[in-house]
């Protein structure tokens, strides 16, 4: 059994897990039930209609693991638009670029350079079912992952940019206590996000489970006055994704495969599941157990201090096994 190879969980247009907001990245990658703003497209839909303007615009670029690949970059435009006290609209554009490849045939010659390139756009609709409390929001993603343009058809006329549609659903729960001399918030947010068919990009023999994820948090505002303001936050995640079985393996450490030419699982559960049997399933197929299970949740804390909302200060911490 391959019980000594790690098994990282692995998606196709992983860029869709990518923070893409300042505010949320300096709180430890945390935005399911902060205060609602242009972003929330992107975290929890179901808080959008709680964003405290009639419309909002978020950019925002990122030179991506700069120090490894020098040209490599995401960028996200992200807005939205009251359409009346309860129900809001919003529009997300995500662009990842990877910067210039060489490829280069298994003989080692050049075919030729070309940047691959991902983007995502997205529409959402969010709506109050209980005024100023509770709002649910629905959003609808197309993706495109073009990671070698024309040059691989040459080799496989099969090669061809992914494509897939997904969907998000959030819950937005938020509540405000007074005392005598300030007031409290506290908020709950759920949201599962990217929700859709599988991706391939020669033949559907080979298709690939999209970031399909599960938040779920909490954030306390604590108003010392008029002025300041503290907020702590926590989030859980996880990817709904299957788990890495452990394989058979022969004697000379290759794979044993079964009669329809797949290896053979010796604990976990096969990969190669329909979409809503991977996704579910996911809470149930670590070979390790429920230990294993545990380990896929990952956590992270924030903190965030405002001064008369002009100036903040921010910090948080990121779990992942």
């Amino acid at each position: 059994i391959n019980d000594d190879l790690p098994r990282v969980i692995n998606t196709a247009v992983p860029f869709l897990l990518i923070t893409p907001d300042a505010r949320s990245a300096g709180m430890g990658d945390i935005g399911v039930a902060t205060n609602p703003d242009a972003t929330a497209i992107y975290w929890n839909p179901g808080k959008l209609t709680f964003a405290p303007n009639a419309a909002g615009l978020n950019l925002s670029y990122t030179p991506w693991l700069s120090r490894i690949v020098p040209d490599m970059s995401i960028s996200n435009i992200a807005s939205y638009v009251k359409l009346n006290k309860n129900q809001t609209v919003g529009f997300e554009l995500r662009y990842f670029d990877m910067g210039n490849v060489t490829f280069k045939s298994n003989f080692g010659v050049i075919l030729g350079n070309f940047s691959p390139r991902e983007f995502a756009i997205a529409l959402s609709f969010s709506q109050a079912l209980v005024e100023d409390k509770f709002g649910i929001g629905l959003t609808a993603r197309y993706i495109n992952s073009d990671l070698s343009g024309n040059i691989l058809q040459n080799t496989n006329p099969d090669v061809r940019p992914g494509q897939s549609v997904a969907a998000d659903i959030g819950l937005y729960y938020k509540n405000t206590y007074y005392s005598k001399t300030n007031k409290n918030d506290l908020a709950l947010g759920l949201a599962l996000t990217n929700m859709g068919a599988k991706i391939y990009y020669s033949d559907d023999n080979y298709q690939q489970f999209l970031p399909t994820n599960l938040r779920l948090g909490t954030a306390y505002t604590y108003h010392v006055d008029p002025f300041n303001s503290f907020t702590f936050a926590v989030e859980l995640s996880k990817l709904m994704v299957p788990t890495p079985p452990q394989y058979l393996l022969a004697s000379n450490r290759n794979l044993i495969y079964n009669q329809n030419g797949q290896p053979v699982v010796a604990r976990g559960k096969s990969p190669n599941r329909p979409l809503l049997q991977g996704m579910f399933g996911s809470f149930s197929d670590a070979p390790n157990g429920l230990k294993e299970e545990l380990q896929e949740i990952m956590m992270a804390i924030g903190l965030e201090y405002w001064y008369e909302n002009k100036l903040a200060f921010r910090t948080g911490y990121f779990h992942e096994s």
